[in-house]
């Protein structure tokens, strides 16, 4: 190995915000992953695979980025694509995740990093969801080959999960969920994280349980969450729990009128302008509504 590449390995490992102990743990000594990524010493081959992995990244991704010393400029552009996709997908905002996809497609063309391959393919599949469509199997399969292909998941990886939970089946999406759960809990712990993006997981997976209609593990997904001491202060967190508890107290009681939490929640995700998430929420408790009505009758 170049002694440069451990230099690149620590800007890539920071960006993805992994702890170094995520990475040199059973591999290498602490000592031994700072005079790697500080330029100081080399490591074999199969111990640098093997950070690799840890990392989430092949050596086909590692060798580009460090022979077109284009790291800086591609992750700055790859991590702005994604912010700008993300904020257009919550707000519905479908002209602004279509121009985000003409410059993801660009990028995959011209660079071939894997990861605009699959922010390509998740775009694709929020694009359907606010059409109301089902996403394409293709695309939703270039995403759950890599989520399992992963030991660990960190930010980048829950945020391709989160985006495309809904669209999976009940029994995929809660697999993979117990699969590493409690790992990004203690990531989000040891990062200072917000709960934003552990909830808003838990979130879409129980909402594909509920559309399924798989009470089973709608119930299972809703006790994970409440498992978890969320503060008060952590607003979105809450707003998602008040409206779980709606939906169980209208499934329980098996009453189709308006619930008040579910409405309290609707207002709230009004008031901070969720337009996404309130129209998801709105179709799911109108659903759930119609088919208890539907029984009823």
């Amino acid at each position: 190995m170049e002694l440069q590449s451990g230099l690149l390995f620590r800007e890539i490992r920071i960006a993805k915000r992994i702890p170094a102990i995520e990475v040199y743990q059973n591999i290498i000594s602490k000592n031994m992953l700072y005079k790697f990524e500080h330029g100081q010493s080399d490591i074999t081959m199969t111990r640098f695979l093997s950070l690799l992995k840890r990392i989430n990244m092949s050596i086909q991704e590692f060798e580009f980025l460090s022979t077109e010393k284009a790291y800086e400029s591609l992750n700055k552009n790859f991590i702005d694509l994604q912010k700008h996709s993300l904020n257009a997908f919550n707000r519905g905002n479908i002209l602004i995740l279509k121009e985000c996809r003409e410059i993801t497609f660009s990028a995959w063309k011209s660079n071939r990093d894997e990861r605009y391959q699959r922010l390509l393919a998740q775009m694709n599949v929020e694009l359907n969801i606010l059409n109301g469509h089902h996403g394409n199997n293709k695309d939703i399969k270039i995403i759950t080959n890599y989520l399992f292909s992963c030991d660990t998941w960190y930010a980048y990886e829950w945020n391709l999960f989160t985006n495309i939970a809904t669209e999976l089946n009940a029994e995929t999406d809660f697999l993979l969920l117990t699969r590493i759960i409690r790992k990004f809990a203690a990531f989000c712990k040891s990062s200072n994280s917000s709960n934003d993006d552990y909830t808003l997981c838990i979130c879409n997976v129980f909402f594909a349980c509920i559309e399924q209609r798989n009470i089973i593990l709608a119930e299972k997904t809703y006790h994970i969450l409440k498992s978890e001491q969320i503060p008060q202060t952590e607003i979105l967190p809450n707003i998602l729990i008040t409206f779980f508890d709606g939906i169980f107290d209208v499934l329980k009681s098996n009453n189709p009128k308006n619930n008040p939490k579910i409405l309290r929640s609707l207002n709230y995700l009004s008031e901070f302008s969720l337009k996404m998430l309130q129209h998801r929420f709105e179709k799911l408790s109108t659903s759930l509504i119609t088919d208890l009505k539907g029984k009823d009758n």
